[in-house]
């Protein structure tokens, strides 16, 4: 039950700080973000219906949590023996997966350190490896409420920004 708690507020609510606090740092994706709310809600709530035309409401949430993702590391077990990064690792090794580093690679994010919402276009999103971004983490232990998260955050900004 800690765990449900845990996972499905605490994360979605640092994200969600994250999120507002890039939008704020960051005036010309925050207009961007309010006019697609705007022209999708206009004066009304958002609602379910909306997720799919908010497209760069969670393109701006996915770069907030590639910049600042809610769990900071990952704790895994090596399978089988193994080499990253030229290290042998046995298995049943217990390794720490670091998502903030990992999002910080040039290879998939160039000029990492800035808030670019644009990397989560869906073009921009197919052109990278699987796994090179993983918040929710990956594999048969990824988040199961993934798409619940995003879609709540989602509504979430598009609320507080209409």
């Amino acid at each position: 039950a800690m765990t449900f708690f845990l996972a499905g507020h605490e994360t979605t609510a640092n994200a969600l700080s994250w999120t507002f606090y890039l939008l704020a740092k960051h005036p010309a994706e925050r207009a961007r973000v309010e006019t697609e709310v705007r022209t999708v809600l206009g004066n009304r709530a958002a609602t379910y219906a909306d997720i799919e035309n908010l497209s760069h409401t969670l393109c701006a949430i996915k770069e907030a949590m590639r910049l600042y993702p809610p769990a900071f590391a990952f704790p895994r077990t090596a399978r089988r023996d193994t080499t990253l990064l030229g290290y042998h690792v046995p298995a049943n090794t217990a390794i720490i997966i670091n998502p903030y580093l990992m999002h910080r690679d040039t290879r998939y994010f160039p000029d990492p350190e800035t808030f670019d919402p644009t990397r989560f276009a869906p073009d921009a999103e197919k052109s990278r490896p699987r796994f090179a971004y993983l918040p929710f983490g990956g594999g048969q232990r990824v988040c199961v409420s993934a798409a619940f998260a995003l879609m709540e955050m989602q509504i979430v900004v598009a609320t507080v920004l209409n």
